[in-house]
């Protein structure tokens, strides 16, 4: 059975044939090569941060995740907007006064018998309303409206 992300939901609606001779291409294949990007270290110290109820051992395991980096202004800075991130993230979560519900809920959508999607839910929270409120991460200021991915998060199982 071939799988992809939901995150390439675009991907496919830009290119649907070249997407699917992708797709075809992969099955069966796994990739050797794993290694935790920038953001990835950034997402994952949120998640400290809600397992710890603590800002600043967020950002001590934020800081321990880059420590194997070179010490240079460049690597110094860019931590320190992490830091800078995670902190804001910190503050609108407390300023929301949103209740932590779930974090990194996979989902995974069977399309047909040998397709399916793939994917995770960042952050789920109970609002202030009595609702819910899922976020996404993201490094970009994408408009997340005509995303093909938050329809189908959206519609029940």
């Amino acid at each position: 059975m071939s799988k992809f992300s939901i995150t390439q939901l675009e991907t496919a609606r830009q290119n649907p044939k070249q997407f699917a001779n992708n797709l075809k291409a992969a099955a069966g294949t796994k990739s050797s090569f794993f290694c935790r990007g920038k953001f990835t270290r950034w997402q994952d110290s949120v998640g400290e941060f809600h397992k710890q109820n603590d800002l600043s051992k967020a950002i001590n395991y934020l800081e321990k995740s880059f420590s194997n980096r070179a010490d240079n202004s460049k690597n110094r800075n860019e931590v320190a907007r992490f830091i800078s991130s995670l902190d804001a993230y910190a503050a609108e979560f407390k300023k929301k006064g949103f209740t932590l519900l779930d974090r990194r809920k996979n989902i995974h959508i069977d399309l047909n018998a040998k397709v399916f999607i793939s994917g995770q839910i960042p952050i789920t929270y109970m609002n202030t309303k009595g609702g819910f409120s899922v976020y996404f991460f993201s490094q970009t200021g994408v408009s997340w409206e005509g995303e093909l991915r938050f329809p189908i998060v959206q519609s029940p199982p």
